[in-house]
């Protein structure tokens, strides 16, 4: 059986994180991006940000975990993501590839396994380590965004698939970028750096 190490930034909506905590049945590893929420992840490895290092410098942190590490699979993405049922037993072995779950209103079982072009959000990710070590680490230029767009863009030159898996998740959708003042000025500077990238 495959070891798989999950993680995600902590940073506001203990609400949510809970069961998003509680859906990850395999190995854990949180970032704290706000050391008030700390609490959540006390059972758990984690690491303890003074400051917001935002989305893609908590991403960066739990890549360098896991490369300490003899995970076979990361799955990595935001703290607003329930996981389905047995979804830890769903991950294909296929070389090459890497998955997103099926989002659903609802988790049920969704439709079968097929390739994902253009834009594709991170909310949430499978990766095998050979992917890892092949996109870590995300620019620091990125803060907030383009991270997942980083990452999935340098697999693709590489020659992988970005996949949307048989297994599913649901998200509540940017919950800690709208709790965070400050994210649309981050975001637009992301934008900015992203377009300065040559990858």
């Amino acid at each position: 059986m495959s070891k798989i190490l999950t993680s995600f930034p902590i940073y506001s909506n203990p609400e949510v994180i809970k069961p998003a905590i509680e859906s990850l049945n395999c190995d854990k590893f949180f970032v704290i991006n706000n050391p008030k929420l700390a609490y959540l992840a006390q059972d758990y490895p984690h690491i303890i940000n003074k400051k917001n290092n935002y989305c893609n410098g908590a991403w960066n942190q739990a890549m360098e975990y896991f490369l300490q590490g003899d995970w076979d699979y990361l799955a990595l993405g935001s703290s607003d993501v329930i996981m389905g049922r047995d979804w830890q037993n769903k991950i294909p072995t296929n070389p090459k590839e890497v998955f997103v779950p099926s989002y659903v209103e609802k988790l049920e079982w969704l439709n079968k396994p097929y390739e994902l072009k253009g834009g594709v959000a991170g909310a949430c990710t499978i990766f095998p380590r050979e992917a890892i070590k092949m996109v870590y680490p995300i620019p620091k230029q990125l803060k907030l965004w383009f991270g997942d767009e980083y990452i999935f863009t340098k697999l693709r030159n590489l020659g992988w698939k970005i996949m949307q898996a048989e297994l599913t998740a649901y998200h509540y959708g940017s919950l800690s970028i709208m709790s965070n003042p400050r994210s649309m000025r981050i975001i637009k500077e992301d934008k900015k750096a992203w377009e300065k990238l040559k990858i």
